[in-house]
């Protein structure tokens, strides 16, 4: 799942299983000090495109 908010997308994602991604050009920026961690945090859509591409190459 990717998302901006840790609140409703990650954590929600997380409740049903799903690996997760938090976008920082969104709602959270950055994860606060708080329990809801995404999988991977990615400064932007372009930046989890060259994530994407590099794993599966």
């Amino acid at each position: 799942m990717v998302g901006d908010r840790l609140d409703t997308d990650i954590y929600g994602a997380q409740q049903i299983g799903l690996q997760t991604v938090l976008v920082a050009t969104g709602v959270d920026r950055t994860p606060p000090n708080t329990e809801i961690r995404p999988d991977l945090l990615c400064a932007h859509l372009g930046a989890l495109l060259a994530t994407w591409r590099r794993a599966y190459r």
